[in-house]
């Protein structure tokens, strides 16, 4: 989906997102892109040579991709997760099948890929908007850890502002050729539309389906499902199917339907979450062949998204489990469907301990049984915290090791809410992580222990000692490392922590450091905290044209903040911008900010006929992201828990959505 993803190629450094000028219309940052992943083997959980490329390689077939991606069937493999088009890679600097314990390089395993892929829930930037601004003197919102000022009206616009206002205005360029805009029309339609309202736009959606390009058509899909009416099943379930009905839908009766659309319907439907297209998903996961494996993988996190019939998925999917020769990428889903699944996948417990410790079991694999004990276990599950404790002491699959670290986070955050009945447990996961973060025998730990840190910290009161010494400690960190990449990771633990007494030492290193990788982060840091003295900062920064990727990272900021002023500024650039790449970020960054006062604006870019198709296009995308229906973004359940090390096509096109 070389133009619906918005995808700019993610490159250089720790680049938050390309800085040459897009191609498309994503660019979500999943982590670092200079780092081509290592190859996959099909090796033990403790590690080995690798043995192969991708299990699923795109059209160009490389092992290690660098190259850009065929227009209906991407996916050669992540360059980064998320990460899109062309664009020159650096050397493989991770250690490949876990690698050496020791080996300090990093590459996929960089703490950035985890935050990346789960910060939207932290982050919650629809929220922050909806509880009000920060503008010029005021005191900020957080005068302490945690405690609000009142807050003013929400600068997000009401259903009946999108129907009336929104609507109309992406409805009206549903018809123009340029695939660029009509693309990113309407799936902002799908994501600003609610489900009660669908009967406007379903047949706008459908006709889609039946563009002659094919990336409208693979929007169209997933606008169905965002848009979460139960209307659309029967459409979703001929395309999944290839059927001649489906086909039909697509404008295509004599061609079978490509993998690509096919796996978009599957995961649509699993968005819609209707309870009777379970089976419909059951059968696609059985019936298609081993080598299927985007549409039986997409058909697997699919059941993920379900809020009915659990108990019914769940017992499908640990049968599902047992099948050893099903492909690796495949099975590697089943573990983070099951933890998404929530309580009555606990069940599933003893068979993915048996998966974690087991020495023939694939890496990939038991990464994602990492990932879901963190989900699923209680903090009376010992052996699962043992076995968590022993990975990081002792495994070779560095991976899982990182996962390990956030899954004791997990378990301890749910102990932490009762600190008299888990005082032993919670003690010991102090020390532990503490230890990691100030004195790691594997220097990598580090970033690791300290987002970990960070999560726990959350859970325990506002003025817990606990919190306040997790603070300190993460604090300490900061102040003494000189590693650009760690003090990043340190940042971004203080700002979950709402750490706003280190707000002036975090501020302090924005104005001081020349790196822009960093400064984003510290932006970010800044703007959890809501530390208000950042604010003209970062107004000027989101107007710096150096670097794209840190643009979008101030813009991150100011929206945390709820900055209504950093609005207007962002406009009159806008309208003053000739270059594509300055009118793409900065559209981007209004719609990251989100006030509805920027519509108009945005209303006369997209019907500005004379402008570029793509700059017209991430007005759309702005749009949609301004009006957001959802409280998170609408592809936030396939982002938040993921194993982004395996090798799924469609669900990095997915997650590059800005």
């Amino acid at each position: 989906m070389k133009r619906l993803i918005l995808a700019a190629a993610v490159i250089g450094g720790l680049a938050f997102l390309a800085s040459r000028d897009a191609t498309g219309h994503g660019g979500v940052y999943r982590g670092p892109g200079d780092t081509v992943p290592p190859s996959e083997g099909a090796g033990p959980g403790t590690g080995g040579p690798s043995t192969g490329g991708p299990t699923t390689p795109g059209p160009t077939g490389p092992s290690t991709p660098g190259g850009g991606r065929g227009p209906t069937t991407p996916g050669a493999g992540p360059v980064a997760p998320g990460g899109g088009g062309s664009g020159p890679r650096g050397p493989v600097t991770g250690s490949g099948m876990g690698g050496k314990k020791n080996k300090p390089a990093e590459g996929f395993e960089q703490w950035q890929f985890w935050w990346e892929n789960n910060k939207d829930r932290y982050l919650d930037l629809r929220k922050r908007l909806g509880e009000g601004a920060v503008q010029s003197g005021s005191a900020g919102f957080l005068t302490g850890m945690g405690r609000k000022e009142e807050a003013s009206l929400s600068r997000r616009p009401t259903s009946e502002e999108v129907n009336q206002q929104i609507l109309p205005l992406l409805r009206g360029v549903l018809g123009e050729d340029d695939p660029d805009i009509v693309d990113s029309a309407v799936l902002a339609i799908g994501r600003t539309v609610r489900a009660d309202s669908a009967a406007l736009v379903l047949g706008d959606i459908k006709g889609v389906l039946a563009n002659k390009n094919a990336t409208p058509q693979q929007a169209a899909i997933l606008a169905l499902g965002v848009l979460g009416s139960k209307d659309a099943v029967p459409w979703l379930v001929e395309i999944m199917n290839d059927t001649q009905a489906g086909r039909e839908l697509l404008g295509k009766a004599n061609n079978a339907v490509q993998a690509l659309p096919r796996a978009f319907a599957a995961i649509a439907l699993g968005f819609i979450g209707s309870a009777e297209t379970v089976k419909a998903l059951q059968e696609c996961i059985d019936k298609n062949e081993n080598a299927e494996v985007d549409l039986r993988s997409s058909a697997i996190l699919s059941l993920g998204l379900f809020k009915e019939g659990k108990e019914e998925i769940v017992q499908y999917l640990v049968g599902l489990l047992k099948d050893k020769d099903m492909d690796r990428t495949t099975r590697a889903q089943i573990p983070v469907t099951l933890g998404r699944l929530g309580e009555p996948a606990a069940v599933a417990l003893p068979q993915l301990l048996k998966e974690v410790k087991g020495k023939t079991t694939d890496i990939r694999m038991q990464e994602s049984c990492v990932i879901a004990l963190g989900q699923l276990a209680k903090p009376e599950d010992m052996e699962v915290l043992d076995t968590l404790y022993g990975l990081i002491e002792d495994s070779q699959n560095e991976q899982a090791r990182h996962f390990a670290f956030i899954a004791l986070s997990q378990i301890g955050g749910r102990a932490a809410g009762a600190p008299d009945a888990h005082q032993e447990l919670l003690d010991k996961l102090n020390r532990f992580l503490m230890k990691e973060l100030a004195s790691p025998k594997i220097k990598t730990h580090q970033p690791w222990a300290s987002l970990a840190l960070a999560l726990l910290g959350r859970e325990y009161s506002d003025t817990s000692q606990n919190r306040a010494q997790v603070t300190s400690k993460i604090l300490e960190a900061f102040e003494a490392s000189n590693m650009p990449q760690y003090k990043s990771a340190f940042a971004i633990s203080l700002g979950l922590l709402n750490a706003t007494a280190a707000g002036e030492v975090i501020y302090k290193q924005l104005l001081d450091t020349n790196d822009t990788n960093l400064k984003g982060y510290l932006a970010v840091s800044l703007g959890m905290m809501r530390y208000s003295q950042s604010v003209e900062t970062l107004r000027n920064l989101v107007l710096d044209n150096r670097d794209e990727k840190m643009r979008l990272q101030m813009a991150t900021a100011l929206g945390l903040m709820a900055d209504i002023e950093a609005v207007g500024t962002l406009v009159d650039g806008l309208k003053g911008a000739t270059v594509l790449g300055v009118i793409s970020s900065m559209a981007k960054a209004l719609g990251l900010i989100g006030d509805k006062t920027a519509i108009a604006s945005l209303e006369g870019l997209i019907k500005d006929g004379k402008a570029p198709g793509l700059a017209r296009g991430f007005a759309c995308v702005a749009i949609g992201l301004i009006g957001e229906k959802s409280e998170l973004p609408w592809n936030e359940p396939l982002s938040a828990h993921a194993n982004y090390r395996t090798v799924v096509p469609s669900l990095y096109e997915i997650l590059d959505i800005l």
